[in-house]
């Protein structure tokens, strides 16, 4: 019993170090700011891929098919476009 005792401080020290800690917290949906004129490029919403790859882009820009990987890099002045199963353009913002 007494050995059990002297084993609870150290469990207690051991357990307190897997307590969840908070990060940072993310910008709001509607906070981000947009750093890569996506706003300005909302033509291209609807377009089909073949047509956006004959864009001439004066800027990163990245096609993001459904499902598909993507690095978790922010690159603010890049210009992501995401695809649906159809392979048209649904949405656009900056990373």
């Amino acid at each position: 019993m007494t050995r059990l005792l002297a084993l609870l401080p150290p469990l207690a020290l051991i357990l307190s170090a897997c307590a969840v800690q908070e990060g940072p917290s993310l910008p709001a949906i509607g906070e981000v700011s947009d750093t890569c004129g996506a706003a300005e490029r909302a033509d291209l919403l609807g377009m089909e891929r073949a047509a956006v790859e004959a864009v001439a882009f004066d800027q990163p820009f990245r096609i993001i098919e459904p499902g598909g990987i993507v690095t978790q890099d922010f690159i603010p002045n890049r210009l992501n476009l995401y695809l649906d199963d159809a392979d048209f353009v649904v949405r656009i913002n900056c990373g």
